[in-house]
């Protein structure tokens, strides 16, 4: 069912694309599929291959890392009152997601 939502969500948003188009004849509708195709192919690749999900495990401790030396960073440059009763990792995971949803 949720795959079906997704899909007609995808739909929605081409509709709309092609519906605010200046001209609408010459939509780009290759060049919008071949995009689409190869965002499909690149999620096959970090899901279902063992290479994939090795790449995205390295990029994650990467950004867990990040995550770690800013919370030091905000450690140093804050009141010692602001950091004192905080879990790192969620007060860090709180600001990273925050700042990620702009």
């Amino acid at each position: 069912m949720l795959k079906l939502v997704s899909l007609l969500g995808l739909c929605g948003f081409l509709a709309v694309a092609w519906a605010l188009s200046n001209n609408r004849k010459r939509f780009p509708w290759r060049t919008v599929l071949s995009g689409l195709g190869l965002q499909f192919l690149f999620g096959l690749f970090i899901l279902k291959t063992d290479v994939g999900k090795s790449v995205f495990g390295v990029a994650r401790q990467a950004a867990e890392k990040l995550i770690e030396v800013s919370v030091d960073g905000a450690a140093l440059s804050s009141a010692p009152w602001r950091t004192r009763n905080c879990s790192r990792t969620s007060s860090a995971r709180r600001t990273v997601s925050f700042s990620w949803s702009w």
